[in-house]
């Protein structure tokens, strides 16, 4: 780690079954496959009793806090550090109204360099949930208000830690309506700049001066859509990621897999650009 190729490789698995109900009896080998062929560093998996004793899992572990056992987010523990015993702690009274805790999370992932430093490069926060929160709901108008509040969580989550936010949990909504929330989403963080500016005027800030005094915080609570690209030809619905408009994603790919335990599976993968780590001075 530490140059400009280096990559984190991002996975989102998608394996509904009828009703919602996963047929786990043939998805501990399907997993397998995804994770030999893939090799992601994160796997968001919204809603499984992973089997962790397969040898494709020997170096992952899953993110969990005691309330939450629907929801798994597995990561590599050779590339990541989640700092649990308690990432909950940093707001440890925050609640997202209407949304059930026990299927949401949104721990804090550090990046390490190559062994044997193994120190945290670089940190950003990972949003997912249980997918029964998205494909239980009677109305569109729902689906909205929830990605609404999931928007307004990850505004939060920059503005706490000042790191990037990576969403990687299903909004059912289609690729239009989610930009239209998105773009709402930064118009008012956008405006929350404009309604600032003639109280910085009469300190002597003109308006590029303000812009530029709020531009990195900006850059990580809006957000941007990033739309998955279809592998194959098969006509199959959109899929996208959501982040920080000031992450770097790239190679973003949304992939069918035939041979997945149901009829509605799925793959998306991206991966995160690490900036190289600038060099230490030797003192001469």
């Amino acid at each position: 780690m530490g140059k400009s190729t280096d990559r984190l490789n991002i996975v989102g698995l998608n394996v509904l079954g009828s009703h919602g109900k996963q047929i786990q009896s043939d998805h501990r080998s399907y997993l397998d496959d995804v994770i030999w062929h893939n090799k992601p560093d994160i796997l968001f998996v919204t809603g499984n009793n992973v089997d962790m004793t397969s040898l494709a899992l020997e170096d992952y572990r899953a993110a969990r806090v005691a309330f939450n056992l629907d929801t798994v987010l597995l990561y590599d523990t050779q590339r990541l550090k989640l700092p649990t015993p308690d990432w909950y702690g940093q707001i440890p009274y925050f609640k997202v109204p209407g949304i059930d805790k026990n299927k949401l999370m949104y721990p804090l992932v550090g990046v390490l360099s190559p062994q044997p430093t193994s120190h945290v490069v670089k940190k950003f926060h990972c949003i997912s949930w249980h997918w029964e929160l998205t494909h239980q709901k009677n109305s569109q108008k729902d689906l909205l208000q929830f990605s609404r509040q999931i928007l307004w969580l990850s505004q939060y989550l920059a503005f706490l830690s000042g790191v990037e936010v990576l969403i990687g949990g299903n909004f059912n909504l289609s690729l239009s309506q989610i930009k239209q929330e998105v773009d709402e989403h930064n118009n008012q963080i956008q405006e929350a700049i404009e309604f600032v500016k003639p109280m910085f005027r009469q300190m002597g800030y003109d308006d590029d001066m303000t812009d530029n005094i709020h531009r990195p915080g900006r850059k990580l609570c809006q957000l941007r859509v990033h739309e998955c690209k279809s592998t194959n030809s098969s006509k199959q619905g959109a899929d996208y990621f959501v982040a920080s408009k000031q992450m770097n994603l790239c190679n973003i790919k949304m992939m069918a897999e035939p041979k997945g335990p149901t009829t509605t599976s799925c793959i998306k993968t991206a991966e995160i650009s690490i900036p190289a780590t600038p060099k230490k001075h030797s003192g001469g």
